[in-house]
């Protein structure tokens, strides 16, 4: 490692670089709560014990001074990993954070994506005669002199008194998913309890549309300041890139489909409700005709109580009882026809036994009905 105590301080909260600078090493304290600070605002270490052995390593992540370019990553003791040089420092193709590293990228985000990188394939054992090597290098590399030497071995001698300090402050490249699934600036989304990822039914036709944040915008973070002015002098361009923008057609498209969906919807809305009028005109029209024949019913209904009244028993008792009365009043009738000498004897006697049979007659179907309707009682 080069002596960060030999490098010119460059940290000061004035400018809007330093801004930047506090929001990479808040980010990095983020994913990486166990990073110690060497240098405030430029150098930090952070301790990684290798999956499945006792071997611990430190990465040393020192910002450049030029935050346009990416951090430097060294990891101590030196070991053997593609993506490691000879000296122990990370190359670019650990992770496509570095690759595409701009001023605006997240330093904890990048650190985590190369810790990820070396959890998936772990660096080969440790190599001694490597550590003192690089350590040799490192001491040269530095100034040429002993005291910067000497400097560089007490920053590393401190360092391992550190790490041996704080064994339990080691990170485990094991626990690097927990990592990512806990840390709240790398999830898109806020993880559920595991009881609650259980398939569950969605009543809402359109929850399915909701599109999904993206956490970082590819194209954005690669333009140059002079593209990113140009962008800003001419509002046609920018709207242009905008509208070119993956996530801005994503979400057009993502759009589109639902205003298509919602045309379908009304369209099936508007021909279920024509179908639904021309039900209502017919249930119009079937409700007039029921009252029509209701009404007839009605009416036969009464004609029925009508004629049933007519043929109950008490109005059979007075009908037989009138007729008796006009047959009785028609054989008085036929005795004074005959006493005025206006019909014969014969005539006489033949209407008055048929008239007088037919009083009788009655009279005895009137006795009948009454002695039957008290015993009915």
């Amino acid at each position: 490692f080069e002596d960060p105590t030999q490098t010119m301080s460059y940290y000061s909260p004035q400018s809007e670089t330093d801004k930047i600078r506090e929001k990479h090493i808040s980010s990095l304290k983020q994913y990486c709560p166990d990073a110690k600070e060497i240098k405030k605002g430029s150098v930090y270490d952070i301790p990684i014990q290798l999956p499945g052995t006792n071997n611990r390593l430190t990465m040393r992540i020192t910002l450049s001074q030029d935050l346009y370019k990416p951090p430097e990553m060294q990891i101590y003791p030196t070991c053997t990993h593609k993506y490691l040089s000879s000296n122990g420092k990370v190359l670019p193709g650990a992770h496509s954070s570095l690759q595409r590293w701009t001023i605006h990228s997240s330093l904890g985000r990048a650190v985590h994506g190369v810790l990820s990188t070396f959890s998936n394939d772990p660096p080969s054992s440790l190599n001694p005669q490597n550590i003192n090597r690089n350590m040799n290098q490192n001491g040269n590399n530095n100034s040429g002199n002993n005291n910067n030497h000497m400097v560089h071995q007490n920053s590393f001698n401190s360092n391992q008194s550190y790490n041996s300090q704080n064994n339990n402050s080691y990170m485990s490249v094991q626990n690097l998913q927990n990592l990512q699934n806990n840390n709240s600036l790398y999830k898109q989304q806020p993880q559920q309890p595991q009881q609650q990822q259980q398939p569950q039914q969605n009543n809402n036709p359109l929850q399915s549309y909701f599109p999904v944040i993206p956490s970082s915008f590819p194209e954005v973070e690669n333009l140059s300041n002079e593209r990113i002015q140009l962008l800003l002098d001419d509002e046609q361009a920018f709207i242009d890139f905008f509208n070119e923008l993956s996530s801005v057609k994503q979400l057009n498209d993502l759009e589109n489909n639902i205003k298509e969906k919602s045309y379908d919807i009304a369209k099936k809305t508007v021909e279920k409700e024509e179908t639904l009028n021309t039900l209502k005109i017919n249930l119009s029209q079937k409700e007039k005709l029921f009252d029509e024949e209701r009404i007839k019913y009605n009416n036969l209904v009464a004609k029925k109580q009508q004629i049933m009244q007519e043929l109950s028993p008490n109005s059979i008792i007075d009908k037989l009882e009138k007729a008796a009365n006009i047959a009785d009043q028609q054989s008085e009738q036929i005795v004074y026809n005959f006493s005025t000498n206006s019909i014969n004897e014969k005539d006489f006697i033949s209407q008055f036994m048929d008239i007088r049979k037919l009083y009788h007659l009655r009279l005895a179907k009137k006795e009948y009905l009454k002695q039957n309707r008290m015993n009915s009682y």
